[in-house]
């Protein structure tokens, strides 16, 4: 998968939500490795299988994305669109 769609699918299953008082945005990962090697990922309702060539990198890819989203939607809650830019 490529990194703009990779980037893509984690923007729309991504467990990101506001907290109970929406003072700020909670997130959600599961990773899940069963005994046979496979390996799942995603957020609370929503798990994508790792292709088996991408592995324990591929789940560390991800959860990496996920976390740049997650810091993407903080900041644009906060009004700092623009400081996102340097990443």
């Amino acid at each position: 998968m490529s990194t703009g769609r990779l980037v893509d699918s984690i923007r729309e299953e991504a467990s990101i939500e506001p907290t109970s008082r929406d003072k700020g945005l909670a997130l959600t990962v599961t990773v899940t490795a069963y005994d046979n090697g496979f390996l799942m990922f995603g957020g609370k309702d929503k798990q994508r299988p790792i292709r088996e060539e991408d592995g324990w990198l591929g789940v560390a890819e991800r959860v990496v994305l996920t976390l740049r989203e997650l810091q993407r939607q903080s900041a644009s809650r906060q009004g700092k669109d623009a400081a996102m830019d340097g990443g």
